[in-house]
């Protein structure tokens, strides 16, 4: 059986219902095929993927009681303050020094969606829905090209839809185990 993936799936707060379909879609495919996701319990994009994966889904929160207004489809997991979760929203954020106590909260959160909640193990690609690198998903987007992880941007037409996606998800899953 060829090794398991972890798939990041987040994205703008005002994406669209037909893509938040395609990122669900994608989500199904994760769940359907022992892939573990991660992503954030925001509105649209991230809930769409989060409820595609189900419980394969694990759901980084800022606080207690996060847009308790949305069902949760994934496990929780609260991101606690820690200084190497801040050392990374420094390394990362572009202006961390204007950022609120929520806002360090959020930025925290994102870093769990790329690396964990122990941050040990980051994704095996980031798959999300952005017109463009602004905010929180811009956050994660930047820390993931940093890292390496393959970012696909479901805005754009070579990622437009599941089917695309998950033949990208596909091939990283194969060649994943083989030496560069």
């Amino acid at each position: 059986m060829s090794p398991s993936l972890t798939i990041t799936g987040i994205g703008s707060r005002k994406t669209s219902q037909p893509a938040c379909l395609e990122l669900k879609a994608v989500g199904v495919w994760v769940q359907k095929n022992g892939h573990q996701g991660r992503s954030g319990h925001a509105e649209a994009a991230d809930w769409a993927f989060e409820c595609g994966c189900v419980k394969s889904c694990e759901v980084f929160l800022p606080w207690p009681g996060f847009n308790t207004e949305l069902a949760m489809c994934g496990v929780p997991i609260v991101v606690e303050e820690t200084e190497e979760l801040n050392d990374l929203v420094r390394k990362y954020h572009p202006a961390p020094q204007h950022l609120k106590r929520g806002g360090w909260a959020l930025m925290r959160r994102n870093c769990c969606q790329v690396l964990g909640k122990t941050l040990d193990k980051k994704s095996d690609a980031t798959v999300y829905y952005a017109p463009g690198d602004k905010g929180g998903t811009g956050f994660a987007v930047r820390m993931s090209k940093d890292l390496g992880i393959p970012c696909l941007n479901m805005a754009l037409p070579e990622w437009s839809t599941a089917k695309l996606v998950i033949k990208e998800l596909e091939r990283i899953n194969e060649t994943k185990g083989d030496p560069q």
